[in-house]
């Protein structure tokens, strides 16, 4: 399952020269919504084959102390894997299926980077493969998964929110996601 990633060094250069991606989803995501006070707070930025998060896992989210708890882990790992097809495909997606393989203990408090890359995309589903690094570059953790390109009646089908206003969000999540690039092209025309 091994990937070619991207160097801790070049994620970290990329983070700090540019925005992460804008936040417009309605809901009250776990993972990266940030009207969720309780959630993680995820944030994150494209790289050239998906897209990856520069994340802290808080000890209040571990097992064992100082270790974090393997649905966290999950979650993070679901969550950029998510990212990353949404913006590949410029659509809402669903997890369909997730493999997660835990090869090393992942650390609370400590800079940790979340990484995932679109290995097949076409017009029903994403397979993504992701993996959790630390400031190193050793993975700690990965996954394979399978996402569905959503309709957006099945999802206001399995929650309360409207499907008007979903379709609201997907026109400004992909809105977004355009304007987001623009201003990713002027930056280096910029330099």
């Amino acid at each position: 399952m091994s990937q070619e990633i991207p160097d801790v060094k070049v994620l970290e250069q990329i983070a700090t020269a540019t925005p992460p991606f804008p936040q417009s989803w309605v809901g009250m995501s776990f993972g990266s919504s940030p009207r969720n006070p309780h959630g993680l707070l995820l944030s994150f930025w494209p790289w050239a084959k998906g897209c990856f998060s520069k994340y802290i896992i808080p000890d209040h989210f571990c097992s064992y102390q100082g270790i974090a708890h393997g649905s966290i882990v999950t979650c993070v790992l679901d969550e950029v894997a998510a990212w990353a097809a949404c913006y590949t495909m410029l659509h809402l997606v669903l997890t369909h299926k997730m493999e997660i393989t835990f090869l090393k203990p992942v650390p609370t408090k400590v800079d940790l980077f979340a990484i995932s890359q679109i290995m097949h995309a076409d017009a029903k589903k994403i397979l993504t493969y992701s993996t959790i690094l630390n400031d190193n570059g050793t993975r700690l953790a990965e996954a394979t998964g399978k996402f569905s390109i959503a309709s957006l009646s099945m999802i206001a089908k399995f929650t309360s929110i409207p499907e008007d206003t979903l379709q609201k969000s997907d026109d400004q999540m992909i809105a977004s996601f355009k304007e987001y690039n623009a201003s990713l092209k002027n930056i280096g025309k910029k330099r």
